[in-house]
């Protein structure tokens, strides 16, 4: 840049320009990249908390609405469960179709006839974990 310098200034000052606004671009990218990066985070974690929340209500609701106390969810046990307010608002939340959901647990519930419960184990390996 010294023999820049002393051949021509214009030439100096327009080299000198473009590193400046090369490392601004340069130093700009990053911190998009950056800040992408820590939005995607948040969001995860804010699912994750969110989910992590429903579970909690959840696993509450079920031990509240499991009748006979059996740890199990028989399909009625499972209709009081889905006609509860805050569960279909919590499914909501977690942006689940509720309809959909009642339809598999009534599949789960056709192939696991024999056994009258939602939540056995031989009947889980159907659900979706």
């Amino acid at each position: 840049l010294k023999k820049m310098l002393a051949q021509d200034l214009v030439a100096y000052l327009l080299a000198l320009f473009y590193f400046v606004v090369g490392s601004l671009t340069l130093m700009n990218m990053l911190i998009g990249a950056l800040c992408e990066v820590v939005s995607v985070v948040a969001r995860e974690q804010t699912e994750m908390i969110k989910v992590d929340k429903c579970k909690e209500k959840l696993t509450a609701l079920v031990h509240e609405m499991d009748d006979n106390n059996d740890m199990m969810i028989s399909r009625a046990e499972f209709m009081n469960i889905m006609v509860n307010p805050e569960m279909v608002r919590m499914l909501a939340e977690l942006e689940v179709d509720v309809e959909s959901f009642i339809q598999y647990a009534d599949f789960v519930c056709a192939k696991c006839a024999t056994s009258r419960s939602l939540l056995t184990s031989s009947c889980c390996s159907g659900l979706p974990t």
